[in-house]
């Protein structure tokens, strides 16, 4: 069950790492223990009752449970020293307190305890094995767990009277839903029916019901449209805790295939007091516009659809935004008689774009057509817009036109590509002939006007190269790599680069003939090579070589 299996991750979480570490990871009193996060209140069936905030006290960094907590009033006063493993309050004069870090694994093991305020730690046993809160704004709600049983017990405000939960989760619902947890002043339990259904029932804090079992619940996060392109491309998006503009819960009413459903549930929506919504007149349920900001997403939404019933049969009417929006201008809304979800993304890994376009048919309409799930409009590249008899032809006469025009597109800029390299290399002649004739062919600076691998060659052969800057310039415009070496060689032998003489190998450093050879051959290259690359290369080779074979060769032979 998530919802358990979250809240003993986060008492692992508050045992393992407080919010505010202590500096040095130095010990304090546990009496005065170092307070830790917001100030809260607890539930009761009274209302809100007391002023908490968790305190912690660092035992021993380096021990795998380095902390231990306690709990102070909002003006700091302890009220539990930092004792314990963990810490709930259940009303304005008791706590739950953690004793021991060991379970059983048949789930029976009692480690917690009663903790009076002002008298101490009490015999009196928690009848569970778990004990954890709901936090809602500021308040939280003690509710515990029984690990052989699988039951839930919402405490009331202490043990006397706890409220028991059965049968929770089942196999209706898939591993990782949220199976029990708090909305407002309401809790949400799911639940599976005898036939293997998702069920839920909405209860109040006491645990008394407040609506029939209803068909499975589910909470869907509304996000605003004009992210939608960041997030579509998820695997460049670092974060998946995007921002949302909404949250709502919804309920399944009706599943399976129908023109009008493109994912096959139609929702009641539940109001934030457990109540159902109200929705304008002749609309029968919701969906949301699902919009996957990532492969394992399928709680997020841009929008939503308001399902209408009418003569003509059902029509779903579409809109961005939260729920509560798109109800309000429900009757602005473009109707559609049938609505058919495909997928539309990327073929690289790096670069997926992941959304849903809908094949739609409008009300009164007899053609389908293609629109984008994140902006609900039209879907095509042209003008004209591409439809079809039903939404498979919808689909694939989308992709034909696609398809034709990015390829008559790709035509356009090739054309393009190619006359405007001919009208630069027109541009470049002329100004190569004018160099030519004005005789200032051989006048370059960095910086200067840009000239074509025609004059660049003829520079490289027949000027004198005064600036060093011209040969990356040259390798730049594309100018002849055997012209660009030679002259790039000749001017840093002129300005005496090369000066230092490379001496004959000696004789003593190579075993027989053929290496001596190769080691002239080394020599030779380094002398007479005009390509950079060999050249340096070559002339640290030997110089290394040298310091290889000369000394002790106590590393090697």
């Amino acid at each position: 069950m998530r919802a358990l299996l979250a809240a003993l991750a986060m008492l692992m979480t508050l045992i393992a790492a407080p919010a505010t570490a202590q500096k040095n990871c130095a010990t304090v009193n546990p009496k005065q223990p170092v307070p830790a996060g917001d100030v809260y209140q607890v539930w009761t069936p009274g209302g809100p009752v007391g002023q908490f905030r968790d305190a912690y006290n660092t035992v021993n960094c380096q021990a795998s449970v380095p902390w231990k907590w306690g709990l102070v009033d909002g003006k700091g006063k302890t009220l539990v020293p930092a004792n314990y493993f963990n810490v709930i309050p259940l009303n304005a004069t008791t706590a739950a307190v953690l004793t021991k870090f060991q379970f059983k694994s048949d789930g029976n093991t009692l480690n917690y305890r009663l903790y009076v305020f002002g008298k101490g730690e009490q015999k009196d046993v928690v009848p569970w094995s778990r004990v954890f809160a709901f936090r809602w704004q500021g308040v939280r709600t003690p509710y515990a767990f029984s690990q052989g049983t699988g039951e839930v017990a919402l405490l009331q405000g202490g043990l006397a009277n706890p409220v028991t939960i059965r049968n929770l989760g089942g196999k209706g619902w898939p591993g990782g839903v949220d199976t029990f947890y708090q909305v407002n002043d309401t809790l949400i339990a799911n639940f599976t029916a005898d036939d293997g259904t998702p069920v839920s029932r909405i209860l109040n804090l006491r645990g008394a019901p407040i609506s029939p079992v209803i068909g499975g619940i589910e909470r869907w996060e509304t996000l605003a449209p004009e992210i939608a392109g960041k997030l579509g491309r998820w695997r460049n998006y670092s974060q998946y805790d995007y921002p949302t503009i909404g949250v709502d819960y919804v309920s399944i009413i009706a599943s399976g295939e129908h023109a009008a459903l493109p994912y096959g549930k139609l929702y009641q929506p539940i109001a934030s007091n457990g109540d159902p919504l109200p929705m304008p007149p002749n609309a029968i349920g919701v969906f949301p516009i699902r919009f996957d900001t990532h492969p394992w997403a399928g709680s997020t939404t841009l929008g939503w659809a308001v399902v209408e019933e009418s003569p003509q049969g059902l029509r779903a009417r579409l809109g961005l935004g939260t729920l509560a929006s798109v109800i309000a201008r429900t009757a602005s809304l473009p109707a559609y008689t049938g609505l058919a979800r495909f997928n539309d993304r990327s073929k690289t890994a790096d670069d997926q774009v992941w959304w849903d376009i809908f094949a739609a048919r409008v009300a009164g309409d007899t053609v389908w057509r293609m629109i984008d799930a994140r902006t609900l409009t039209k879907l095509t590249i042209d003008g004209a817009g591409s439809f079809g008899s039903n939404p498979r032809d919808a689909l694939a006469n989308f992709n034909a036109d696609r398809a034709a025009i990015m390829a008559k597109r790709t035509a356009e800029r090739e054309r393009e590509r190619l006359a405007l390299a001919a009208k630069v290399s027109r541009e470049l002649e002329d100004r190569h002939q004018w160099l030519l004739s004005s005789g200032k062919i051989c006048e370059w600076a960095p910086g200067g006007e840009m000239r074509g691998p025609k004059t660049i060659n003829y520079m490289l052969t027949n000027c004198p190269i005064s600036n060093d800057a011209f040969f990356t310039y040259a390798r730049s415009i594309g100018g002849d790599p055997g012209l660009i070496d030679k002259a790039e060689y000749a001017y840093y032998e002129k300005r005496g680069k090369y000066a230092v003489p490379i001496p004959p190998a000696p004789n003593d450093i190579y075993a027989t003939p053929n290496w001596n050879a190769w080691g002239n051959a080394i020599i030779n290259s380094a002398r007479t090579s005009t390509d950079n690359f060999i050249r340096d290369s070559k002339r640290q080779y030997y110089s290394n070589m040298e310091k290889w074979n000369r000394g002790k060769q106590n590393w090697c032979c």
